[in-house]
């Protein structure tokens, strides 16, 4: 479908392209399929028509998230979310998939499976997967602090020094004295020049 879309709408045969999308869209939303879905996603915002066909996109994004395994949907979230500004949607997308709290801790990882997120997104699905596990069994207790961690780098990466300032500030005293909550606290204090005030602080303490 999706071939012979691309040489339609390149040809000017707009209304005929878009059928072709349309009938590849309702394939995928009846036969859930990464790789076609991903394809036909990613030539329809090749030429910016995604906005037209929006309503079918979404329907199968949802029905792909709620049939595909999570391992399977980085690649097609990829495919609909690069480069884009609809951050409720990803999250929405997410949200409707088999397991949301696995897949939005899988995006938080490193790799060429979550680098095409850009900074706004990744802080998006590093709070929702910290949602998820925060309220989750004491059991993921250990797994939160270590996701939280790897959320509070990530910020001071970025220069966040606000974001990250928050998220020290939400851990309680044992959980400051960890060697890399103290590496973290010293990053954000040479962000934002305090740092020979808190390192006086810790050698009155």
């Amino acid at each position: 479908h999706s071939e012979l879309a691309l040489i339609l709408f390149d040809n000017g045969r707009q209304n005929e392209a878009l059928a072709e999308w349309k009938a590849g869209l309702e394939k995928v939303e009846t036969q859930p399929n990464p790789a076609t879905a991903s394809r036909i996603i990613r030539d329809i915002r090749s030429r910016r028509q995604e906005t037209v066909l929006r309503a079918e996109i979404d329907r199968a994004l949802r029905a792909s998230a709620r049939a595909l395994p999570v391992w399977q949907l980085p690649s097609l979230l990829q495919a609909a979310f690069e480069n884009s500004s609809d951050d409720q949607w990803l999250l929405d997308i997410v949200n409707s998939s088999r397991a949301p709290n696995q897949l939005f801790t899988s995006l938080t990882g490193t790799g060429s499976s979550t680098a095409w997120l850009s900074p706004r997104q990744q802080k998006l699905v590093f709070q929702n997967a910290l949602s998820a596990l925060s309220t989750a069994p004491e059991a993921n207790r250990f797994e939160y602090m270590q996701l939280r961690q790897r959320y509070l780098d990530y910020l001071l990466d970025q220069k966040d020094a606000v974001e990250a300032k928050r998220v020290l500030d939400s851990m309680n005293e044992q959980e400051r004295r960890t060697a890399g909550t103290q590496q973290a606290q010293i990053r954000l204090a040479a962000l934002q020049n305090s740092l020979p005030g808190l390192l006086s602080n810790w050698a009155n303490t």
